[in-house]
C-alpha cells in the first residue's frame, strides 16, 4: 500500500518493508527532507530512491537541490545497496539503501 508522508511518523517500528521517493526529496527545504531521512531507518528495512542530482537552483531565492547521497552520508542507518543510472528518465539515479536504526 501506498501512504501520505505523516504516516511515517505515526507507524510502529519496522512498520514497512520499503520507503520509496521519487522527485521530491530534492525539491523540498533541507530540514524537512533531513526529518524524513532520519525517520526512515526507524519504519522501514529499505530506502528506494529515484531521483535527480543535478544540484540546480530551486523556486527558493539562493536555494538549490539536494543531492540524496550527501543527505544519507551523516546518517548510519543507511547502507548504500545498489546505485544505477535511472534509464527511464536521463539525470535520474536509482538507489537502493539498507536501513537499520
Amino acid at each position: 500500500r501506498v501512504f501520505p508522508y505523516w504516516k511515517m511518523f505515526e507507524s510502529p517500528e519496522g512498520y514497512f518493508d520499503l520507503c520509496l521517493n521519487q522527485d521530491s526529496l530534492p525539491e523540498i527545504p533541507e530540514h524537512t527532507a533531513r526529518k524524513y531521512i532520519r525517520e526512515m531507518p526507524r519504519i522501514a528495512r529499505l530506502f528506494l530512491s529515484i531521483n535527480q542530482e543535478g544540484g540546480g537552483p530551486t523556486g527558493t531565492a539562493g536555494a538549490t537541490q539536494l543531492i540524496i547521497p550527501k543527505l544519507v552520508n551523516d546518517n548510519p542507518g543507511f547502507r548504500r545497496i545498489g546505485r544505477h543510472p535511472y534509464w527511464v528518465r536521463r539525470g535520474y539515479v536509482e538507489e537502493t539503501y539498507r536501513l537499520s536504526n
